[in-house]
């Protein structure tokens, strides 16, 4: 019983002191004004740059995974490439290509 009303008497003095010490102010003292406008201006361009930023960031993520920078395959977009052969298949080292790496029309030169 003491205990309860201990507590309900500090409740109700710190609302009385919280009440004299902090006025709520008049409504029409309350005003935002010019500077809190720009700040708030400021703020919203700055996280529309960031915004922007950001997608600029993840293109060149992107394109970079497409070609192979992070240790993946580099993708292809299904295209065949100018001489119809497969771009991973090194000539020199198939059985049949041609030792030197070039390429072209012209027959093999023979071996001595």
């Amino acid at each position: 019983m003491v205990t309860t009303l201990g507590s309900q008497l500090s409740l109700q003095l710190t609302a009385l002191v919280l009440r004299v010490a902090d006025p709520t102010p008049e409504p029409e003292d309350v005003k935002a004004g010019w500077p809190a406008l720009g700040l708030f201006l400021l703020l919203v361009g700055f996280v529309v740059f960031l915004f922007f930023s950001l997608v600029k960031r993840l293109r060149n993520v992107e394109t970079a995974r497409k070609t192979g920078v992070y240790g993946d395959a580099p993708e292809t977009d299904g295209t065949p490439n100018e001489t119809g052969a497969d771009p991973a298949v090194d000539p020199a080292t198939e059985p049949g290509g041609d030792p030197s790496g070039e390429r072209g029309d012209a027959p093999p030169t023979p071996r001595a």
